[in-house]
């Protein structure tokens, strides 16, 4: 089944089920827990035996990513296809965070208070993302690793997972605390007065920031090393394609969902400018065939694209993906240009789009 597909299935089952689902919902001393858990189970499988979520009081359903960065990408879109049926009902696609208000850590046989973790912040003016780097005895005195993943989970807990992974690009442990750090429950405030007096947006979704990136240009028959600029929303997944990994289009395609890239060449290559002017028209016109971003009804969306000395690279996460032979077959091969796809990996085939495609 594709993702869209699984995403119906789930949202039929919780329709379905749902006079259960209320009366766990709204009165759960009368609910063995485990009971509870093994009857919403039956519906989250439907998308994924690994999905973490949580059920509560007052009708509220939040899903988790967990550090799963595909989940970023895929747990929106389901949430945008919550039925109307279900309009009493709060659906979260990810973990909310607590703010400003204190709560108690254990991790690594370590317990202590949140709001104990001293932090620093700076800039990342290219991104609009800061790094942070944070100082607690306990904390810091484990192996680096272990500290950085415990502070990423409190990260998650304190600013909640969305805002976590769009404005966070890096983070590091300190050996002793710095003049001028402040308590990680005052993390969030100053990140959004800092947002403000930067004039940077306020980003829900991570598929909504782009990055852009840029590389020197390298001989060779593989696809992407021509790039000399592009920006993503993905960066996860451009990383993962250089380094020749596959752990996101794993991720993603074990949700029947995938990750390709589309690539042509202008005739008579142009100037940087020109053939960004191109293939951002042609973004546009692949978004627009596929559907309205984030309306929930879109069968993918585009990732972002590329410019490079030989070729121009438009990057799609399709989450059904049949929608490359059904939806954008017909726009492609109307184009003026011969257009070639390749799943986001390195060394795969890239076919013409003339070829049914593999992911369908």
């Amino acid at each position: 089944m594709t993702f869209s597909e699984k995403a119906d299935a789930f949202w039929q089952w919780f329709v379905e089920n749902e006079p259960v689902l209320v009366q766990m919902a709204d009165h759960p001393a009368l609910y063995d827990p485990q009971q509870v858990i093994a009857f919403v189970d039956q519906g989250v499988s439907l998308l994924s035996s690994q999905l973490q979520y949580t059920m509560g009081g007052h009708r509220e359903f939040t899903f988790a990513a967990e550090g799963k960065e595909f989940l970023f990408y895929l747990l929106p879109y389901l949430v945008s296809r919550k039925p109307a049926a279900l309009d009493g009902w709060t659906f979260r696609p990810l973990l909310p965070g607590q703010g400003s208000t204190p709560f108690d850590f254990s991790m690594f046989d370590l317990r202590f208070s949140s709001g104990e973790v001293l932090i620093n912040m700076g800039l990342e003016p290219s991104t609009g993302t800061f790094r942070l780097s944070f100082y607690h005895p306990q904390l810091c005195s484990l192996e680096q690793p272990n500290s950085l993943t415990a502070f990423y989970q409190l990260l998650d807990l304190t600013l909640g997972e969305s805002m976590s992974h769009i404005y966070i690009s890096e983070a590091q442990p300190l050996s002793q605390p710095e003049e001028g750090m402040f308590p990680l429950t005052d993390l969030k405030g100053r990140l959004l007065e800092a947002m403000e007096a930067l004039g940077l947006p306020p980003i829900q979704r991570p598929d909504e920031q782009y990055v852009p990136y840029g590389f020197h240009p390298q001989e060779s028959p593989l696809p992407r090393f021509d790039v000399i600029q592009g920006s993503t929303c993905y960066t996860g997944l451009i990383n993962d394609y250089y380094a020749g990994r596959t752990e996101n289009l794993e991720g993603l395609s074990e949700y029947g969902a995938s990750a390709c890239f589309l690539t042509f060449a202008p005739e008579e290559y142009l100037g940087t400018e020109e053939a960004d002017a191109i293939r951002y028209q042609l973004e546009q016109q692949i978004q627009q065939a596929l559907g309205p971003r984030g309306s929930g009804q879109e069968k993918g969306i585009v990732l972002g694209g590329a410019t490079g000395t030989e070729h121009c690279y438009i990057d799609l996460l399709l989450y059904h993906p049949p929608a490359l032979d059904s939806c954008l077959r017909p726009l492609l091969l109307a184009s003026s240009y011969n257009f070639s796809f390749a799943d986001f990996r390195l060394l795969a085939p890239v076919l013409p789009i003339s070829l049914p495609s593999r992911l369908s």
